[in-house]
């Protein structure tokens, strides 16, 4: 079958209930989050790639702490998250991991430089795998994610209305020789480089 042979009519509208709390401390440069969501009737595609709504609600617990610091010329951020699902409905990693490192300096009167790392990991968990014949995500329980690093950085020069920018993404596919999930059709990302200017004219 494909997506325009289905019919959405069929299934139950979904219902969230959404909550959320935040914290922050100006004093530390921390901050903190709490997300809750009860979700009934979650539409999903199962393991056949078939989509089907759960039974159960599904219950997603999230909590996020954020610190940044400054040290000379650097900016660091750092980002823990916690996550949890108890229905099978919805798979995520448990624990995630980001840092950003960006350095940034005035070479010359007015022109800045600044360029970034930036990187994150999280736990294994069973991703959803692609079926390509349907163009959908869907359930899989027979391989589970690695532990890998994804990694990107950026270099941006500025001077007065005008900005010149490079970035590459999936710097991790150059340093590592495994994919981070290799189930049927899902292929590894490949580095993807982006040039950016901003030019800002003043009448």
């Amino acid at each position: 079958y494909s997506n325009n042979d289905l019919d959405w009519s069929k299934f139950s509208s979904l219902s969230v209930l959404t909550l959320k709390m935040k914290s922050i401390i100006n004093k530390r440069k921390i901050t903190g989050s709490f997300l809750f969501k009860r979700s009934l009737k979650y539409l999903y595609f199962n393991e056949l790639a078939i989509p089907v709504q759960s039974e159960k609600p599904v219950q997603y617990f999230n909590f996020k702490l954020t610190k940044h610091w400054v040290l000379s010329n650097f900016l660091f951020n750092s980002t823990f998250c916690f996550q949890y699902s108890d229905n099978n409905a919805l798979s995520v990693p448990i624990f995630l991991y980001h840092q950003k490192i960006t350095y940034t300096r005035k070479i010359f009167t007015d022109i800045i430089i600044s360029s970034s790392l930036s990187g994150y990991v999280f736990s294994p968990y069973y991703a959803n795998s692609f079926e390509p014949a349907t163009d959908v995500f869907y359930q899989q329980f027979e391989t589970e994610t690695l532990i890998s690093p994804f990694l990107s950085a950026d270099l941006t020069i500025s001077k007065n209305n005008f900005n010149l920018g490079f970035s590459i993404d999936n710097l991790n596919s150059l340093l590592l020789q495994e994919n981070y999930f290799s189930p049927t059709y899902f292929l590894p990302k490949a580095p993807i480089v982006r040039l950016s200017i901003k030019w800002i004219f003043l009448d």
